[in-house]
């Protein structure tokens, strides 16, 4: 209870109200439904396996590397072959996933380019001689 400094008489104050009152606890009441509506959709989207996209980049970078310099290994063994101072690569060569990849992007590659390159004319007037 408070006292008026006027008068010695109590005051009242009916807290019901007070519109402050009533907005904070109308705050309070959807912060609390908030807060439910939330760890339910966290608990929802619990994932065990879910990876943080940084982990997935760095892995992918990886995964270009090695693609990159298999590419490179399989352009120079190619080059070798043409020029008859490699081996002929065979299509059934044991081949992991990488030179896979690296071979149907040669594959593709050449089928695009659609033209004799230099280094298959050289091949051909090797094995005429």
């Amino acid at each position: 209870m408070k006292y008026s400094a006027a008068e010695e008489t109590p005051v009242t104050i009916d807290i019901e109200d007070n519109s402050l009152f009533i907005q904070l606890q109308q705050i309070l009441r959807h912060s609390h439904s908030m807060l439910i509506c939330h760890e339910a959709v966290e608990k929802s989207s619990e994932y065990p396996d879910l990876v943080v996209p940084m982990q997935t980049w760095e892995r992918d970078i990886q995964k270009l590397s090695e693609l990159v310099a298999c590419g490179l290994r399989h352009g120079e063994k190619l080059v070798e072959s043409y020029l008859g101072s490699g081996p002929k690569q065979q299509a059934g060569e044991n081949l992991d996933e990488t030179e896979c990849i690296a071979t149907e992007l040669f594959e593709q590659a050449m089928k695009a380019v659609g033209l004799r390159t230099w280094g298959q004319v050289a091949n051909e007037q090797q094995w005429k001689h």
